[in-house]
Order: structure tokens, then sequence, then C-alpha cells
């Protein structure tokens, strides 16, 4: 069985979303599933083995809302899942272990055994069916989606952000950027639908806290431009009507929070919070 495993991981090797770990392909509703077309068939103690041997996370799939039946109608043959009975007619979920399931068994004839595993197979709409524990079904595995942003950002958007809790001045606070996550850098605003996206999140989620931009004038340039890039600044949200850089100034761009988070400009070295900004297809 295993080398039919192997044969189907290479087979699926191109075919896996960007949130999901391979061999796992995200699915309808966000799922993330390994579903071998029915060439992987066992019993339910064999597909949870399966699972658990693809991903250490994995395990047989589960639902948890009518919602989610309803996403995968369309991708489901009969196929073991990761429940078992413990009271006829109702299931449990295996992994979560948590509360009983409020989908009704469509037959219960025949449940003499506790812990009996349950199946699902195709009717007018799918349905809980009992089945013997050494029955062998289609085997499709579940895993939770890999997240979207790395730990402590917050998905905006196209992008991953972080609200600092730490005042410093503009390099400091560029470095916290790098080190949070691969590619961090601190926030460059170059399109109106970001600026209007993160404006609508700081408004939502921040405290009253000014933070520093990518945006810099480098060595008495007297214009601004993105650190990551070098690329000039061209669209703005300045406060006060600003145009650019005083002289020599060496000066870095913040979110004004008083200012319905337009911008202003000042050394450096003036302490302010970062707000780092992290690429997901960079994850």
């Amino acid at each position: 069985m295993f080398l039919v495993l192997i044969v189907i991981l290479a087979f699926f090797a191109t075919c896996n979303a960007t949130a999901c770990d391979h061999p796992f392909t995200e699915v309808p509703g966000g799922k993330c599933l390994f579903n071998s077309r029915g060439v992987l068939r066992g019993t339910w103690e064999e597909g949870q083995r399966i699972c658990a041997w693809l991903n250490q996370d994995a395990h047989l799939l589960e639902f948890r809302s009518l919602d989610e039946i309803q996403d995968l109608a369309d991708h489901l043959d009969p196929v073991c899942l990761g429940y078992f009975e413990i009271d006829v007619p109702d299931f449990i979920l295996t992994f979560a272990l948590i509360s009983r399931v409020f989908f009704r068994c469509c037959s219960s004839t025949g449940l003499t055994e506790e812990r009996k595993p349950s199946s699902l197979r195709r009717l007018e709409i799918l349905q809980w069916m009992d089945a013997p524990g050494h029955k062998e079904l289609p085997i499709i595995c579940e895993v939770p989606p890999r997240p979207k942003c790395p730990a402590v950002f917050t998905s905006v958007g196209e992008s991953c952000y972080y609200l600092g809790n730490s005042s410093t001045t503009w390099s400091t606070a560029q470095e916290i950027c790098r080190l949070l996550a691969p590619n961090g850098k601190l926030i460059e605003l170059e399109t109106l639908e970001e600026m209007y996206s993160i404006n609508e999140f700081l408004t939502n989620n921040s405290p009253a806290r000014d933070y520093w931009t990518g945006a810099e004038e480098r060595d008495g340039e007297e214009e601004y431009s993105w650190t990551s890039s070098g690329k000039p600044v061209i669209i703005t949200n300045w406060w006060g009507g600003k145009g650019g850089p005083d002289s020599n100034s060496n000066e870095g761009v913040y979110l004004r929070h008083n200012s319905l988070w337009r911008w202003a400009s000042d050394p450096k070295t003036l302490t302010l919070y970062e707000l780092c900004e992290a690429d997901p297809a960079e994850l």
C-alpha cells in the first residue's frame, strides 16, 4: 500500500495549493484535503494511520457544520470519516473529542458495537452511514491550512501586517520588522488600495499611536523613496499638504493617528512605533 501511496504523492506534487502542505490541496470552504480518487483504500484505523503518515497533524476528514458538507458535496464519493459511534445514532469527532455531532445517521440498523466507525455514501445528498471497522473504503485526509501570515502578523488585503508595541527610532523599527518575518520590512504603501485597506485596519484595531513607514530620505536626496526597492514615493497622503523633505533632513515618514492616518515626516531619530509588513507569498 505504501508503494502505491508514494506513486500518488508524486502525481499530486504539482497540485497542492499554497495554503496547504504537500500533498494536500485546498478545496471549497478552505479545507486542505488529500483525496486519492479511490486509489487508496483501507479500514478506518488504516486510514487514520495513513493520514498521520502524510502529515503529523492530519486525520480522516471531519465536518463541523452543514456548510462544510455543502462545500464538499461535489468532491466526495463514499469515504471513511474521522468519527466513531458513541451512542446510536450520534457520532463524535475522534480528533477533537469535544462534542457530539448534530448530524443523524441515515440508517441505524444493526448497530451493536460501541465506537463503530462512520462513513459517507452518496444518495440524493451526502448522509452518515455506519460501517464495520474492518470495511475498506477510499481514504480522504484533512490537515489544518497553513497560516497565511507569519506568527504575530495579521492578514489585511493581499499582505500581512504587525502593529508594534515598542517606541523606537526608524532604523530600530526597520530591524525589528526584518527579524519578525522573512523579508519583513516597515510598511510600504505603493497603491491606493493598500492605503485604504491599512487605514481602515488601523482605525478599527490600533491604539492611539503613530507608526513608522518604510519611506525615507536618503543622503540628502530631498525626495522620499521606499527602502526595500529604492523606488520614489509617488502615491502619497500627506497631512497639511507637505510635498517633500526638508533639505538634508534625513527624515522618515510616519502615519499620524490623530490625522486619520495621513502622513507626516520627522528625523529618523524620533521614537515611534513600528508597522511591519510581510508578503504571504514569501512564507
